[in-house]
C-alpha cells in the first residue's frame, strides 16, 4: 500500500511539474516544429500539418445561461454559405436558448428548432448527429424528424452504434459553426435539454422554469469551452 501511494504521489507531482512547465513556457518550448517532426520521421515530410496560429480565442463558459447565450449569438450570425455542424446528446427542439419571461413569443423564436429553421432559410448548411440510448430515442427521433422536414434533406441523424445501445452512448456535446471566414467550436458537458438552462445563482427564476426543471428543482452545474480560430 505504501509503494502504491508513493507511486500516485510521484505521478501527481510529475503531472504538476509538466503543467507548470507548459504554462510558463512559450509555444515553441512544448510544440514540435515542422523540422522536428520531419526529423522524427527519418526525413519524410508531412503535407497535412496545420500551422500553429496566434490570436485564437478560448472562453470557459460556466452554466447553461452563459453557454446558450453565446451559442445563440453564433448560430444567428450564420449566413448563406456558412455551416452548422453538431454532435449532440439529449437535445430538445423546443428548448429556448434565450428565455425571457417578459417576452414569451420572442423567447420561443430562440428555441433550437426555430433557430435551425431560420438558419436553413438563410441557406446555411446544417448537419447534426444525435447520440442516444434506448430511452433517448423517445425524443431523439421526433427531434430529427422535425429538423429533417424543416431542412428538406437529412440534416439530422441518430447514432446508437457505440458503447451500449440500451444503457448509454457517447455523451458528446460539440458544435462547429462557420461564420464567414471564422470557425467557432464548442465542446463541453451541457445539452440543449430540460433543466440545462441555469444561472450561477441556481435560483428558481421564471426564466429557468420556462425550459423545465432538471430532476424536479435540482440545480444544474456544468461548463463548455468556446474556441474561435
Amino acid at each position: 500500500m505504501i509503494s502504491f501511494n508513493c507511486f500516485i504521489l510521484l505521478s501527481l507531482l510529475t503531472l504538476l511539474k509538466a503543467k507548470n512547465l507548459r504554462d510558463s513556457a512559450g509555444a515553441s518550448e512544448w510544440m514540435l516544429t515542422e523540422k522536428e517532426i520531419t526529423s522524427s520521421r527519418h526525413g519524410y515530410t508531412r503535407n497535412n500539418i496545420s500551422p500553429y496560429t496566434e490570436d485564437n480565442e478560448v472562453e470557459y463558459l460556466v452554466e447553461g445561461q452563459v453557454f446558450m447565450d453565446r451559442l445563440y449569438a453564433d448560430l444567428t450570425k450564420t449566413r448563406k454559405g456558412d455551416f452548422i455542424h453538431g454532435t449532440l446528446f439529449e437535445e430538445r427542439g423546443y428548448i429556448m436558448l434565450h428565455p425571457n419571461p417578459d417576452d414569451v413569443e420572442g423567447s420561443e423564436k430562440t428555441s433550437l428548432k426555430n433557430v435551425i429553421k431560420d438558419a436553413v432559410e438563410r441557406e446555411v448548411s446544417v448537419r447534426l448527429l444525435v447520440n442516444c440510448n434506448m430511452l433517448q430515442y423517445l425524443w431523439a427521433v421526433p427531434f430529427c424528424v422535425q429538423l429533417n422536414l424543416i431542412c428538406g434533406y437529412t440534416c439530422c441523424g441518430i447514432d446508437s452504434r457505440h458503447y451500449n445501445w440500451v444503457l448509454g452512448n457517447l455523451h458528446t456535446k460539440m458544435w462547429v459553426i462557420k461564420i464567414g471566414n471564422e470557425t467557432v467550436a464548442y465542446n463541453g458537458g451541457i445539452d440543449i435539454g430540460i433543466g440545462r438552462w441555469d444561472t450561477q445563482k441556481h435560483d428558481n427564476s421564471n426564466a429557468r422554469q420556462m425550459n423545465g426543471q432538471f430532476l424536479g428543482n435540482t440545480a444544474y452545474h456544468d461548463s463548455v469551452v468556446r474556441m474561435l480560430g
